[in-house]
């Protein structure tokens, strides 16, 4: 992507960011470590159970929940396995972090 002035921004010119990223500021071993270790899926909430849209869950799990508004976005670790640990919201996108094995 060209600017009015016709240069093309540095990020253009890279292969991807982040392999630029993954170059720049930490090992190959280390990222490649790092991405393999880490287990994560995400849930769409479909209602206020803490049960019905969250089977998967085991303990341990940390859950990201992003608010539908976008306006907050909080923690929770998984205490009881299929149990999120509060209310759910309906729309709100939970992201979950499993701790490899």
């Amino acid at each position: 992507m060209a600017k009015a002035d016709g240069a093309v921004p540095v990020i253009a010119r890279k292969k991807s960011l982040g392999a630029e990223l993954k170059t720049r500021y930490a090992t190959v071993k280390d990222v490649d470590r790092i991405v393999k270790d880490l287990n994560f899926f995400y849930i769409i909430g479909t209602g206020t159970s803490t049960t019905t849209d969250f089977g998967a869950l085991e303990v341990g799990d940390l859950v990201i929940q992003i608010e539908d508004a976008a306006a907050t976005t909080h923690y929770m670790t998984v205490a009881t396995a299929g149990t999120l640990p509060e209310p759910a919201v309906s729309g709100d996108l939970y992201i979950v972090l499993r701790p490899s094995a």
